[in-house]
Parts: structure tokens; sequence; C-alpha cells
């Protein structure tokens, strides 16, 4: 264990709430079944962990423009969802008049 040093416990986290979700999902669907919309929970966390990939990936040095590169990300991940899930209508009338904004949006 202490050649993998915290990244162990780390690891070891993920792939128990991972199972967790698989085995509640489950015993969910069995006693009481809801049509959730798995292509979407999974193309989300599919795009989330390409983002999260391409944001270690690359190197920058410099804070400012890191800190500038994983904003840039975030909020690709936010206009995907909103243009897939959220109707202009939902949105505050300001957001909504915003052209690039409301182009992107799903109507």
């Amino acid at each position: 264990i202490p050649k993998y040093s915290y990244w162990a416990c780390v690891w070891a986290a993920v792939i128990c709430y991972a199972v967790m979700v698989v085995i509640s999902y489950l015993l969910g669907q069995h006693f009481y079944p809801i049509n959730y919309p798995l292509k979407k929970i999974g193309l989300y966390s599919l795009l989330a962990g390409v983002l999260i990939a391409a944001s270690y990936l690359l190197p920058i040095s410099s804070l400012a423009l890191r800190l500038l590169y994983k904003t840039v990300l975030i909020a690709v991940y936010c206009l995907v969802i909103m243009k897939n899930d959220i109707p202009v209508s939902m949105l505050n009338p300001i957001i909504s008049k915003i052209p690039i904004v409301k182009n992107l949006i799903k109507k």
C-alpha cells in the first residue's frame, strides 16, 4: 500500500461507490421500476470523463492559462447540458435574450 500512497484509497472509494450505485439501481428497479434515461446519463458521464481526462492530459505551466482552459471545459459541459435539457422558457428572461446562449439551448 505505501507504494500507491493515497491513490489506493481514492480508487478503492471510487470502485466502492460505483458498486453501490449499481446495486442500488438493480434493487430499485426490482422493487420499484423507474424508467431512467440511462443513455443520456451514460453520455453525460462519458463527456465528463473525457473533459476531465483532457484537463489532466494537457500540461499548462501558466496558472492563468490553466484556469482559463479548465473553465472553458466546464463551460462546454454546462452548455451541452443546457442545449439538451433546458428549454429557453425555463431560463431567466435576461439570459434567454443573449443570442449565443439562445441559439445553443433546446427550444
